[in-house]
């Protein structure tokens, strides 16, 4: 799993290089990009959890979980013309999640 995912992560990674910032695609393609590495890592956490031996944990931010989701399903949200209220808390606790080695997920 991991290699075909290696895969269109290394094209669309070019592909952002070459777009410039200010195409309106680029917000899609940087999404895209973000994605790969999260399902790299769904698939690592799999394999790790099949696997035997102590997690190591880490604080996750739960309004930044929420925003990340959002920006995901933006698009098909606003096409249905759904409108979402945010009521993010500010002071709200971090939760404990398995550690990820990938900067760029959540």
């Amino acid at each position: 799993m991991n290699t075909p995912l290696a895969v269109i992560s290394n094209y669309i990674q070019m592909l952002a290089k070459q777009m410039p910032e200010d195409d309106p695609r680029h917000s899609i393609i940087e999404k895209i990009v973000k994605q790969t590495f999260r399902a790299s890592e769904i698939v690592n956490n799999l394999l790790n959890f099949s696997r035997t031996g102590a997690a190591e944990l880490a604080n996750i931010d739960v309004n930044r979980v929420v925003e990340e989701t959002l920006s995901l399903v933006a698009h098909p949200l606003k096409t249905s013309q759904i409108q979402v209220v945010k009521n993010l808390g500010d002071a709200l606790p971090s939760v404990r999640d398995r550690q990820t080695s990938c900067s760029r997920c959540f």
